[in-house]
């Protein structure tokens, strides 16, 4: 694990009016094509969902195909507490998939929203990526005050994943649930992935940033049979101060019990609840974006754009969804934001090509 040390950004003050409208907003404009030449890149991941969320305006979502690839197929009217609507708000200077309706969100209501997507086959071997963030003034789930962590308590599943077919409960996961140890666990009610050296799959609870960006990565390749213990699971965990990326080679993705047929729907921005004082869902408001799902063979191939020569120095980072990728070139568009001065590809055996 590699750490660094640096002083976060000064965050972004919201306006009297409109507490979700930013003076700073950056579109989504592309920064044109670029390339990374080379020799023995392997093949492409299967990009099945990326959403900026640069699509949407702040307020009510009504479209289901603001992806940058592929679309959803509703709203969250699965999780306890939703109410089947999503909602974007500007903050940073861009756009978040708002966990909570904003215009409730100083009322002690739940009031979750988020976006449901599905997929024609059933994932087993898939990357899962995500960006959070917590706007300047607000709280982290269930924390006692803004732009804090807060301490312990069952409060928070960010997505979760289960096969539609045979019930949510009975195949599922979650990337990932904060349950009572102050862990950031993956796991859902029947699915715990495990590794024989390592245990439960986990992130670093006490380096989440309340008030920078944070970047998530959970990636799974089955076993090559039922309780060989060869299945490969890696991590990535980003802030501006904290880098982490891990893979483990002696893991079980399907521990549990269930069909264990994959996941075929996904809830992006599940459940969050009030286990810990204070109590309330007051000032509760969390922003998600840079929704990215592979599959496939090579699903675990990726472009990602950082600021500094390697990913363990850099305080900023972002996945960027390839347009060609060729043993020799790989081609990528990123959008203002993303167009960082290095690059680096992750091919699909997991190997890491740094500033390329």
């Amino acid at each position: 694990m590699a750490k660094q040390t640096v002083t976060p950004a000064t965050a972004w003050v919201a306006n009297s009016t409109n507490p979700f409208a930013d003076q700073s907003f950056q579109d989504g404009d592309r920064s044109g094509t670029e390339s990374i030449t080379g020799t023995g890149f392997g093949s492409a991941a299967d990009v099945i969902l990326f959403d900026r969320m640069d699509a949407y305006s702040d307020g009510l979502i009504s479209t289901l195909t603001g992806p940058d690839i592929g679309e959803y197929i509703g709203y969250d009217n699965v999780t306890f507490g939703a109410i089947n609507q999503a909602y974007a708000i500007t903050d940073d200077g861009r756009k978040w998939l708002a966990n909570r309706k904003p215009t409730d969100v100083a009322l002690d209501v739940k009031n979750s929203c988020g976006f449901k997507w599905a997929n024609a086959s059933h994932l087993q071997d898939f990357t899962f990526s995500f960006r959070m963030r917590v706007p300047d003034g607000f709280k982290f789930t269930n924390a006692v005050s803004t732009n804090t962590l807060g301490g312990t308590a069952s409060r928070l599943k960010m997505h979760w994943m289960y096969d539609s077919d045979v019930g949510e409960l009975l195949d599922d996961l979650v990337v990932f649930t904060i349950i009572g140890d102050t862990s950031n666990r993956v796991a859902g009610n029947a699915v715990s992935p495990t590794s024989v050296s390592e245990g439960f799959i986990e992130y670093d609870f006490s380096e989440i940033d309340c008030v920078n960006d944070n970047l998530f990565l959970y990636s799974q390749t089955r076993e090559t049979s039922g309780g060989a213990n060869d299945g490969i699971i890696e991590t990535m965990q980003v802030t501006p101060s904290f880098y982490d990326r891990t893979v483990l080679t002696d893991c079980d993705p399907f521990n549990g019990s269930g069909p264990f047929a994959g996941y075929n729907e996904i809830i992006l921005s599940a459940w969050l609840g009030r286990n810990a004082a204070p109590l309330s869902f007051a000032d509760d408001l969390m922003g998600y974006a840079d929704i990215y799902i592979s599959e496939g063979a090579n699903h675990r191939a990726r472009v990602i754009t950082h600021d500094a020569a390697t990913l363990a120095a850099s305080t900023e980072m972002y996945i960027v969804p390839h347009d060609t990728w060729s043993s020799t070139e790989v081609t990528f568009t990123p959008v203002a934001r993303e167009d960082l001065t290095f690059r680096s590809l992750i091919l699909g055996d997991g190997t890491l090509r740094e500033n390329v």
